[in-house]
């Protein structure tokens, strides 16, 4: 089994999330290092069992490609900067008059459950005069986020609706307690509407 040297003040959490891409595959880790424990510092130099498996290769890649030995000690968190945020762009140029709609589903690496979504939007006109009674296109935009466990079935994230402000182009908003990798946005609208939502970039720490 390959293995790798502990360096100051890492913890198993940090080894994790080096070696593995992941937080999520700490219990492996202790199931190679018996000794080990999840409470306490590693000792520099410990050389650590390294297991096969790898949660999310994008970031082992990244911690790996860039040589960098995530270190939080006890108590604190690996801080990341904006530079490291792993992002997913769907480029939609989606017309509202087309009606609801269920976007594509995006594969995400979500390492800390928490995802920030930015929706690009244009909102068009303020309403049709000509139809009785008439018809407000304005503020009748809402956004829902479903998640998947297995990228088929999907069911709400609670507390990601959001309606969508013609008098602004750039929206966005955090959604916490996400428990898959797998995500959608779908656009309901309440009474007919214009507007195009260009598009949706999923921002994941």
């Amino acid at each position: 089994m390959e293995s790798v040297t502990a360096q100051s003040g890492q913890t198993v959490f940090d080894i994790a999330l080096q070696e593995m891409g992941s937080i999520a595959g700490v219990f492996d880790l202790l199931e190679a290092n018996p000794e080990l424990q999840l409470d306490l510092e590693v000792p520099a130099g410990t050389r650590v069992n390294k297991p096969t498996l790898v949660v999310n290769n994008l970031v082992a890649d990244y911690f790996s490609r860039n040589v960098i030995n995530p270190v939080s000690g006890m108590g604190e968190e690996v801080q990341l900067s904006e530079k490291d945020l792993i992002m997913v762009v769907q480029n939609l140029e989606y017309d509202l008059v087309n009606g609801d709609c269920e976007f594509n589903r995006v594969r995400l690496y979500n390492l800390r459950e928490r995802l920030t979504v930015q929706i690009n939007y244009t909102g068009l006109g303020d309403g049709d005069l000509s139809h009785d009674p008439a018809l407000d296109w304005s503020q009748k935009v809402k956004m829902y986020i479903d998640q998947s466990l297995d990228g088929i079935n999907f069911s709400h994230v609670p507390w990601s609706m959001v309606y969508l402000d013609p008098d602004v182009e750039i929206h966005t908003y955090n959604i916490i307690g996400l428990l898959t990798n797998y995500v959608r946005a779908c656009v309901y609208l309440d009474a007919p509407s214009k507007g195009i939502i260009h598009q949706i970039i999923w921002k994941v720490l």
